[in-house]
């Protein structure tokens, strides 16, 4: 799951959580939501190296580090969301190992490449998310795109067809 599809562009397609593709603008407008539903996290988001004032940021972006390294982005709540949908933090392509928090409670430890936290439970109107590097050398951050995705609560990944015979 990400941010993008393989060719680097938004998802062109749409699914609403009934499975039904939609066919026109007009059509997708009418049915609701459609799945995947992107936000992207860009910024502004406030970076803090070594203890030193933050400073604030866009992303996706790689910050040179030589220390303990903090970046911050606070979030509204998107919207509403319904009982079958689920929210996933997302990130691609993330330098440096590092601990992620969402209001103060750990997601998880990455040591680099892609990011995929489900946080439906977790959000609050108001959001902190933490990426904390503890041990920053070299460039960190997000090389690729970081946001949330509004998911049906049941749905397929890399799903391949192929004809047999």
């Amino acid at each position: 799951m990400g941010l993008r599809d393989r060719s680097g562009d938004l998802p062109t397609h749409s699914i609403d959580c009934r499975g039904e593709q939609n066919k026109t603008e007009s059509e997708t407008l009418a049915s609701g939501p459609v799945y995947p539903y992107p936000i992207r996290l860009h910024g502004p988001w406030e970076v803090s190296v070594a203890g030193a004032a933050p400073t604030r940021v866009t992303m996706p972006r790689l910050l040179p580090a030589t220390g303990p390294t903090v970046l911050q982005r606070r979030f509204g709540l998107p919207r509403t969301i319904d009982d079958f949908e689920r929210v996933w933090l997302v990130a691609e392509d993330v330098r440096g190992s590092s601990v992620w928090r969402l209001n103060g409670e750990k997601l998880g430890d990455v040591d680099g490449g892609s990011v995929e936290f489900e946080i439906t439970a977790r959000l609050r109107p108001r959001n902190d998310l933490v990426v904390e590097i503890p041990n920053a050398a070299g460039e960190v951050g997000f090389a690729g795109d970081v946001g949330l995705v509004i998911q049906c609560a049941a749905f397929l990944r890399n799903l391949r067809a192929r004809s047999l015979g």
